[in-house]
């Protein structure tokens, strides 16, 4: 008998030692991921001079249905591309229902050739009703310097359904913007530029100094010291090896290939009408006692004191000092209180204000008390 009890006090032992172990492994781990992820750097950075250009022109769509424009600027345009065809009218006497002014947007992707194609967008300008089924006349595609890059013509789409149907969702079309699949041709490239003195520049998508340094680090553990230098926190300059003097886009398919751990700052992003709120594990609470429409929370920084007895008798159940779970009262005394200890994360509070059934509102309105009171030091973002 008194064996038996040894090996089930020796059992127990080994599950409490397994659970402690796993719990440390569980925080150390949290402790790393929230410091960022492990990534490609293509997929957090782009080269330097890579670049899309945005392109826009003005355009006439023909064949309409009487839906089209009945100002004089459509008939005027009309008027002034007959001229070209030999062809002389009077905007007054022009009816162009049937026509529409138009602008013509696209944007022109890096090492676009000559002959390529590109979407466009088809956006009426005047006072048509619908440009569904219309034709887009030849129309150039300027750059921000005025020149011609591309240009589109062809017929526009508003998709399977007319303007005058919805869609299964019940969303009714916006029939006086439309697209063309590959309906603009490129007729000049525009360069690229990316090696200058033997050196190209990677540019951050989201600005972070110390993602640029672990980036810089990465590119010199691979090629060697000094190839890379973090110029600032959203660029980093790396110098061509001179065995790849001849071959730079391996160079850069090399760089892009590496994979480096991603710094952010921590951040708390709320939108208000959905009832979202989007956190990271590292948020951190400092001590604090908010008093929020029925709702009230303590971080101390020692455990809070236990009830009363008579005040415990009331209560549904009391929680232990720290713990992140509410405590309620039926009958009398305290209810809807949170104790939870300093260093704890909004995490634990949001799952604890949660299991209360607090409301969304509740919740977003104690975080943006909370900052303003400076017991969370993370940005807060709403959106």
């Amino acid at each position: 008998m008194v064996k038996t009890q040894k090996r089930s006090n020796g059992k127990k032992l080994m599950k409490a030692f397994a659970a402690a172990l796993c719990a440390a492994f569980i925080v150390n781990f949290l402790s790393v991921s929230y410091a960022g992820i492990i990534t490609r750097i293509k997929d957090i950075a782009r080269i330097g001079g890579v670049r899309e250009n945005q392109l826009v022109g003005y355009g006439v769509v023909v064949g309409l249905e009487g839906s089209g424009d009945k100002n004089i600027m459509t008939a005027q345009s009309i008027v002034n591309m007959l001229k070209s065809f030999d062809v002389t009218l009077d905007p007054k006497t022009l009816k162009a229902q049937n026509s529409a002014a138009v602008m013509v947007t696209a944007n022109i992707l890096p090492f676009m050739s000559e002959g390529d194609k590109l979407d466009v967008v088809v956006s009426s300008i005047g006072d048509a009703k619908s440009i569904q089924g219309g034709v887009l006349l030849q129309t150039p595609l300027k750059g921000a310097n005025g020149k011609v890059y591309a240009v589109a013509q062809g017929p526009v789409s508003l998709g399977q359904l007319g303007s005058s149907q919805q869609s299964a969702g019940g969303v009714k079309l916006h029939p006086l913007v439309a697209r063309i699949p590959g309906g603009a041709l490129i007729e000049r490239e525009i360069s690229s530029d990316f090696v200058a003195d033997e050196k190209i520049e990677i540019v951050l998508n989201k600005k972070d100094f110390s993602t640029a340094n672990a980036v810089s680090a990465a590119i010199c553990d691979k090629f060697g010291e000094g190839f890379a230098r973090a110029k600032n926190a959203g660029v980093v300059t790396v110098k061509v090896p001179s065995s790849f003097e001849d071959n730079v886009v391996g160079f850069l398919a090399a760089v892009e290939s590496l994979s480096v751990q991603t710094d952010n700052a921590s951040k708390i992003v709320i939108n208000e009408k959905t009832g979202t709120i989007v956190l990271g594990d590292d948020v951190r609470i400092s001590p604090v006692a908010i008093s929020h429409n029925g709702i009230k929370l303590k971080v101390a920084e020692a455990p809070a004191a236990a009830p009363a007895p008579a005040q415990a008798q009331a209560q549904n159940q009391q929680p232990a000092p720290g713990n992140a779970a509410a405590a309620r009262a039926r009958g009398g005394g305290e209810k809807n209180i949170i104790y939870l200890n300093a260093g704890s994360t909004v995490r634990d509070m949001v799952d604890a204000l949660n299991e209360m059934g607090a409301y969304a509102k509740d919740i977003i309105a104690i975080i943006q008390a909370m900052k303003a009171a400076g017991a969370i030091q993370s940005e807060i973002e709403v959106i």
